[in-house]
């Protein structure tokens, strides 16, 4: 399962985003979606927001920024572990 880190605040699992593909196959419009669906499920807000389109580091990881209520986050989206 696809593992979320909110930097400096929390660590968030998240729903296999396509079975059919490794995590740095998919698009950045799939792991926005993805990203922005598990923000809003974990923190009860609707006002989460990507400031930028996700991009793919080291082949496979993704990392972004995001704004939930007033507060801006850099994020990074990897497979967990345990996959």
């Amino acid at each position: 399962m696809p593992h979320l880190v909110l930097m400096y605040n929390r660590e968030i699992d998240i729903p296999r985003l396509d079975p059919r593909r490794s995590l740095h196959e998919l698009s950045p419009k799939q792991i926005a979606k993805g990203v922005e669906d598990a923000l809003r499920k974990q923190c009860a807000c609707k006002n989460v927001q990507l400031l930028s389109e996700p991009t793919l580091s080291q082949g496979r990881i993704w990392t972004g920024t995001c704004r939930i209520g007033e507060t801006e986050y850099r994020y990074r989206l990897m497979r967990s572990i345990h996959d």
